[in-house]
């Protein structure tokens, strides 16, 4: 992953865009899908639908959280500054980024994996509820440095990205997800 150079206004307001692009998706492609095609699977080891939202609502209950902890005890500084990555974000991004899904595959941790969790149906709701929660941070981070804020990484709290990094992480991390589901949706 190259060094971002972005000014932090301009990389925020690219973030909230994919953000409502991910939302458009999931309501045009899984809103008027029933239950059964939500958790339909095309082998028992792959995920279904509900599954990769299911996994993805994982990650946002713990970092949605963490931001707006970390931000509301941070002291407000207008984040004019290029955004800049430190090597845990690259390494966390390079982990995530969906143009490298077809090369590079990845596992999950197993608290981290939905197939061993009840994927309810409102696991849709759910995940469009994240968004518009991350939104929230993305129009509230703003208001603050992107390199200085730290949040720790949800399975070793002794790491820790950058607010800028961790934005990232959750955007791309969200969009290989989302591809995954939209290739379960054409394998109907």
């Amino acid at each position: 992953m190259s060094e971002q150079t972005q000014n932090s206004q301009a990389f925020l307001a690219n973030l909230q865009a994919e953000v409502q692009a991910m939302v458009a998706t999931a309501e045009k492609e899984f809103a008027a899908l029933t239950s059964e095609q939500l958790n339909w699977k095309a082998t028992p080891e792959k995920w279904s639908i509900a599954e990769c939202l299911e996994h993805l609502n994982i990650y946002s209950r713990y970092y949605n959280k963490s931001m707006k902890q970390r931000l509301s005890s941070a002291t407000p500084q207008a984040a004019t500054e290029a955004v800049r990555f430190s090597w845990i974000d690259k390494m966390s991004l390079d982990g995530v980024n969906p143009a490298t899904m077809q090369t590079k595959k990845s596992s999950t941790l197993k608290r981290f994996n939905p197939s061993f969790s009840n994927t309810s149906p409102a696991v849709l709701s759910e995940f469009l509820q994240h968004q518009a929660d991350l939104l929230q941070v993305l129009a509230e981070a703003e208001k603050y440095q992107l390199n200085k804020i730290k949040i720790p990484v949800e399975f070793f709290k002794l790491m820790r990205l950058t607010l800028g990094g961790c934005l990232q992480f959750m955007i791309f991390h969200q969009k290989r997800h989302l591809i995954q589901a939209q290739n379960v949706l054409r394998s109907f």
